[in-house]
C-alpha cells in the first residue's frame, strides 16, 4: 500500500477534524467551547488545563475535553483510521496531546491502512458510517494528481474528515508533494494576499459565494467544487474574477468521486474507473481490471453516450413511521405549498426525541410569534397529509441547517 497518504503533517489536520466532529454537538449546544481546529497545535492538551510551551513560549490552552468527550473522540480517530485492527486504539487515552494522538494514529497506519472509514453528512437521514477501501481512494486520488499535475498548493476550505475533503487535502496534495494552507479561519483579506497562480482552491458552493463577494480577485487560481451543483451566474462570475477554471465533482460519501464537468450547463463526464452499468448503476473498475459489484447511483440521471450523465433529481427515499413507509421529500413538497413557509425540511425523529417525522421551517415573513406560525403550520399537515406523515415537532429558524460541507444537517 502507497505511503503517501502518512504525511504527519496532513494527518495531524485530518486527525484535528475527526476530533472536532466527534464533540461538535456539545459546541452548538453551548456546552463546550472550542476554538476552530485550523488553529490547534500538536502541543494542545485534550484535557483540561494548558500545554507547556517551548523555549519559553506562552503556554497553549488546550481543549478542556472531559472523559465522556475524550471517549468520544477516540471512538471516532479509531472508527476513521481503524486503529484496532494494528491493536494500537488503546493508547489514544493513555496519551495527552493532539501531536501524541496523531503519532499513535501514524504507528497504527505503519501496520494497517487498507481501510478508512468516515461519516456520511446525514443529509438524507442518520448519518452512517461508510467504510473504503485505501486502495480505491488511492485510485482516485491518482487521477485527481493527473488532472491537477503543475498546481503547487492546495488551499483549503473545507474540512479534511469527509471524503471529499480527504481525497483532495489529504490525498491529493500527498500525491503532488505540495502543501496544504487551511484557509477556513483566514479573513478575506489575508486570503486575497495569500492566494498564487499556482494554488488549486478546494470549497463548497455555499463557500464560494463568500469567497467571489469577498475575495473577489483570484490570480489564475484553479477551483474544485463539491456537495450540489454551483448556480450558473456564481460559475461565471468566478471565471471573470480570475479563476481558470473550476471543476465540479458529483459524488457521495458512499461512492467517492463519480464524474466531473467544468461547466454548469456540461454533462458530468465519468472518471476513467467507473462504467455505466445500465441506467440506474455503474460499475468500479479496479488498477488491475477487476470489476467490482454495481453501484446504484443516488440520482435519477440521463446518460449522454456511455460516459457522460447529467442528474435529474434525488431518488425518493422512504422511512418507516409506524411500520408505514413515509417519504420525506413529498411532505416537504406539501408543506411548502403553505403561504407562509419559505423552505422546509423533514426527516425522521432520532431515536431519543421519538419515531415520528420532524420539520425545520424558514418562514417566508418575519415571525414575531412562532408558537402562532406553529400551531397554522400544523393545522395545515393534519388537513393535508396522513397522521403517519404529519410531523410532530416544529423547529423555526432563520435558515435550513447545514454542516460544515453546507450539506444538510439535522436539528
Amino acid at each position: 500500500m502507497l505511503k503517501t497518504r502518512h504525511d504527519r503533517t496532513l494527518t495531524l489536520r485530518l486527525v484535528c477534524d475527526v476530533i472536532d466532529s466527534a464533540v461538535r454537538s456539545r459546541v452548538r449546544e453551548g456546552t463546550l467551547s472550542l476554538s476552530h481546529p485550523s488553529r490547534w497545535t500538536e502541543n494542545m492538551l485534550l484535557g483540561r488545563g494548558h500545554a507547556a510551551g517551548a523555549d519559553g513560549a506562552p503556554a497553549a490552552p488546550g481543549l478542556d475535553l472531559d472523559s465522556i468527550d475524550l471517549l468520544a473522540a477516540a471512538g471516532r480517530v479509531n472508527e476513521c483510521f481503524h486503529l484496532h485492527e494494528s491493536g494500537i486504539e488503546d493508547h489514544l487515552l493513555g496519551a495527552a496531546t493532539i501531536g501524541a494522538w496523531t503519532d499513535i494514529v501514524l504507528r497504527g497506519l505503519e501496520v494497517y491502512d487498507d481501510r478508512v472509514s468516515f461519516l456520511t453528512s446525514g443529509s438524507t437521514g442518520t448519518p452512517k458510517v461508510v467504510t473504503h477501501e485505501a486502495e480505491l481512494l488511492d485510485q482516485e486520488a491518482d487521477e485527481l494528481a493527473r488532472r491537477f499535475a503543475g498546481r503547487m498548493r492546495v488551499v483549503s476550505l473545507v474540512p479534511a474528515n469527509h471524503l471529499f475533503g480527504y481525497i483532495f487535502t489529504v490525498l491529493l496534495p500527498a500525491k503532488l508533494g505540495v502543501g496544504v494552507l487551511d484557509a477556513r479561519q483566514m479573513g478575506a483579506g489575508a486570503l486575497s494576499r495569500e492566494l498564487r497562480a499556482t494554488d488549486l482552491i478546494v470549497s463548497i458552493p455555499a463557500m464560494w459565494e463568500y469567497l467571489l463577494t469577498s475575495v473577489r480577485t483570484f490570480p489564475g487560481c484553479a477551483g474544485v467544487s463539491s456537495t450540489s451543483p454551483l448556480k450558473p451566474a456564481l460559475h461565471a462570475g468566478l471565471l471573470a474574477s480570475g479563476l481558470c477554471s473550476i471543476m465540479e465533482v458529483y459524488g457521495s460519501t458512499e461512492t467517492g468521486g463519480i464524474g466531473v464537468r467544468l461547466a454548469p450547463g456540461d454533462a458530468y463526464t465519468l472518471h476513467p474507473f467507473w462504467e455505466r452499468a445500465g441506467d440506474d448503476a455503474i460499475v468500479r473498475v479496479r488498477a488491475d481490471g477487476r470489476r467490482e459489484a454495481p453501484t446504484e447511483l443516488m440520482d435519477h440521471v440521463s446518460w449522454e453516450g456511455e460516459r457522460a450523465l447529467r442528474v435529474l433529481s434525488r431518488r425518493d427515499r422512504a422511512v418507516k413511521v409506524a411500520g408505514i413507509n413515509v417519504f420525506p421529500s413529498r411532505v416537504e413538497e406539501i408543506l411548502r405549498q403553505h403561504q407562509r413557509v419559505r423552505e422546509v425540511r423533514v426527516r425522521l425523529m432520532r431515536a431519543e426525541e421519538g419515531d415520528r417525522l420532524k420539520a425545520f421551517v424558514v418562514p417566508s415573513d418575519e415571525v414575531t410569534d412562532r408558537e402562532s406560525l406553529r400551531s397554522a403550520i400544523d393545522e395545515y399537515a393534519a388537513t393535508m397529509l396522513s397522521s403517519h406523515e404529519r410531523p410532530r415537532a416544529w423547529t423555526i429558524g432563520d435558515a435550513l441547517p447545514t454542516n460544515a460541507m453546507g450539506k444538510s444537517a439535522d436539528w
